[in-house]
């Protein structure tokens, strides 16, 4: 589930918004309800918060200060304003932060759990999107280095060669030497190679292939 803090110096405000809205059904979870900035910003400090519903207008550190510091610690946080205030100077202070949205107070629960519904929409695609970001990451060296090792056997046809080339912006060469040129010596030596094990040359019943990069570390030995 996802983190919510609730800030609000109105307590019948902030008891409302704990007992009628259906945090668990919106696959939510307030991890703490207070009635300042300043014990907001304790409880920023040791929990991980996904959203923030504040107050606009509360003493000491207004919710537009508050939801500063908060994207301060986590940009990734969202935020939800409620306030009794329809002055343009809130609205624009709110816009400037990148609030998800701005409830007016006497609050409709529908309004928020709707706003809630929308957040929640959106940390759900961020969510599957690092998490695709991931698998690729993780799915990339080992088609890479399938992709290498049938190039060096000569079972990589011209297809996937195509494929080897249009990818190779994906890795880094050598400092100073140009992508293009970095390919087109591999593809040559391992054609090279290919030849001289297919005559019986000098290259001996087992050759060793190294990618030459400093974060590789990708070798692979074939016996002859």
């Amino acid at each position: 589930m996802y983190k919510v803090l609730l800030a609000d110096d109105e307590s019948l405000d902030l008891e409302g918004m704990k007992a009628f809205i259906p945090w668990e059904e919106l696959g939510l979870e307030v991890v703490e309800a207070v009635t300042s900035g300043f014990a907001a910003i304790k409880v920023l400090e040791s929990k991980q918060i996904d959203i923030l519903v504040t107050d606009v207008n509360m003493p000491n550190m207004s919710g537009i200060e508050l939801a500063r510091k908060a994207l301060e610690k986590s940009k990734d946080t969202r935020v939800i304003f409620v306030s009794g205030y329809q002055d343009f100077h809130y609205v624009k202070q709110a816009l400037t932060l990148n609030a998800c949205d701005y409830v007016l107070k006497p609050m409709d629960d529908a309004e928020l759990i709707g706003s809630l519904t929308k957040v929640r929409g959106e940390l759900d695609r961020e969510r599957e999107r690092r998490q695709q970001e991931q698998a690729f990451r993780q799915m990339v060296p080992m088609v890479k280095n399938e992709l290498l090792l049938r190039l060096f056997e000569g079972s990589c046809g011209p297809d996937e060669l195509d494929l080897l080339r249009r990818r190779s912006m994906v890795w880094t060469p050598p400092a100073g030497r140009p992508v293009r040129s970095f390919w087109k010596s591999m593809i040559f030596q391992a054609r090279s190679l290919r030849k001289a094990r297919a005559a019986g040359g000098s290259s001996g019943n087992a050759w060793t292939c190294s990618r030459p990069h400093a974060h590789s570390g990708v070798s692979a030995k074939y016996a002859g």
